[in-house]
């Protein structure tokens, strides 16, 4: 060996065959475990999830909302007890993971339906949330309604635009969420939902867009990243540095010599205590924005986290197909989100199917193919990692019923009164807001630039058949 040594000098290759003859074996062990440790997890889930059963549910709500998003976020609180905790076997021998629900706007021919997807051992907490802050809405179950897409691209007769949605910055920071869109003096609550709805109200014959969030249960680690976040911007951790086991022994003796050597100079009197600077107060060197920011993470991680992926699909016959009505003026709705710390926007490098690629016909019927499975099939894990973390606040945000004064449009399903009563011991939410129209921003991605323009046109007395009403 120490032949072998001496010659790594030589040259890269042989240098490279050394390293390889002596260290390659538990390079490649170590790789074959790891590597085998994910594909025995991933098979072992694949398994446990065979085993679970959904159900559709399309949501209903009275004629009249006049609840707050508020409702919603108390919704989602009650769901969040479908998280689990489990153990080294539950994990790597039964496959188990954690409960996902899809939370989901559909526009189908410009009618608006609200639906909800929930493994069917959770449908009576789903059906609870909702009662105990809706009682009269009326929840129905029905068919999966992206049986109806078209199977596969290139399509003859279809077009499809599709997208994840990624956050602008860090999870750590939250989006602009419902209380912000209340005046702080009048009192208007501006329900975001108005613009969307809008929107999704004028699409024409033949015109689908499906918006997504699929929600996975989520612990408290999250929080942990959040606490680092808000150290790196006050400077708790500047100059902080982990220390080895090696540098822990080596300071070990350096404190040692140092300690033996002040009492020899010293006599082995005592020695004097120099008094600690007076800590600063690190909050008071931080700028007007740095402070906000803090506020505003602490602000999410002091309520319930959730994992989100958020996905968008649009596609129409190719006779009505407009990125500018189905695509331009929807992403410009998602975008009254953003807030001064962070935002949605679709994601281009991997699951935006945009044009001018290269190889565009097969590159971009391949991402077609692999956005509308992953919508299809409610995956937390197809797509850009792992999605990112929404607090309830924000979850209530994106995905809440409209105000009714605030919302226009009459193609929203409501329901004049329920077909059951929820059972007499649920709570039942009360909260009533103030209301306004608004309308969508402007959008300013390079390939989104063109002006939104909605037509109007009249509506048929009577909904699609194809869409999943009660």
């Amino acid at each position: 060996m120490l032949e072998d040594l001496a010659r790594m000098g030589e040259g890269p290759f042989i240098a490279a065959w050394i390293i390889l003859k002596y260290f390659g074996i538990p390079v490649f062990l170590m790789l074959g475990f790891f590597g085998g440790r994910i594909l025995w997890l991933n098979s072992r889930q694949t398994k446990y999830g065979e085993t679970l059963e959904y159900t559709l549910l399309a949501i209903d709500i009275p004629k009249e909302n006049e609840q707050s998003p508020k409702a919603i976020e108390n919704m989602f609180d009650q769901i969040s007890g479908a998280h689990s905790s489990y153990g080294f076997i539950d994990k790597w021998w039964y496959g188990k993971t954690q409960a996902k629900f899809g939370f989901e706007i559909i526009s189908v021919d410009g009618y608006v339906q609200f639906l909800i997807y929930t493994q069917t051992g959770f449908r009576d907490l789903v059906e609870a949330a909702i009662y105990a802050q809706y009682p009269d809405a009326e929840i129905t179950e029905v068919e999966d309604y992206t049986e109806n897409a078209p199977e596969r691209f290139p399509n003859e007769d279809y077009k499809l635009w599709g997208a994840e949605f990624i956050e602008s910055s860090k999870d750590v920071y939250p989006i602009q969420t419902y209380p912000f869109f209340e005046h702080s003096l009048t009192q208007e609550f501006k329900d975001p939902m108005a613009a969307l709805m809008e929107i999704m109200g004028s699409l024409k014959k033949g015109e689908n867009v499906w918006l997504q969030y699929v929600v996975t249960m989520e612990g408290f680690e999250w929080v942990g990243r959040c606490k680092k976040e808000i150290n790196k911007i006050t400077g708790k951790d500047k100059g902080k540095n982990k220390k080895g086991f090696f540098d822990e022994i080596v300071d070990f003796f350096i404190n040692l010599f140092n300690e033996t050597a002040s009492q020899l100079a010293t006599g082995g009197g005592e020695v004097k205590q120099e008094k600690p600077e007076i800590q600063r107060n690190l909050m008071m060197e931080l700028t007007p924005g740095e402070v906000e920011a803090v506020k505003a993470i602490e602000a999410k991680m002091g309520k319930i986290g959730f994992r989100v992926k958020m996905r968008m699909v649009y596609f129409a016959p190719k006779e009505n197909y407009s990125t500018r009505r189905g695509v331009s003026a929807t992403v410009g709705a998602i975008k009254q989100f953003a807030g001064p710390f962070n935002g949605f926007k679709p994601e281009s490098r991997l699951t935006r199917t945009k044009d001018h690629i290269f190889f565009e016909v097969k590159r971009l019927a391949a991402r077609r193919n692999r956005i509308l499975n992953a919508y299809k099939t409610r995956s937390n894990y197809l797509g850009v990692g792992e999605g990112f973390i929404l607090n309830s606040e924000e979850l209530a945000t994106v995905f809440h019923f409209p105000i009714a004064e605030a919302v226009k449009t009459p193609l929203v399903k409501k329901v004049e009164s329920k077909k059951a009563e929820p059972p007499i011991n649920l709570p039942q939410g009360s909260e009533d807001e103030e209301k306004e129209e608004v309308i969508a921003e402007p959008i300013t991605e390079e390939d989104l630039i063109e002006p939104v323009s909605i037509e109007e046109e009249i509506k048929k007395d009577e909904p699609p058949g194809n869409l999943p009403i009660g």
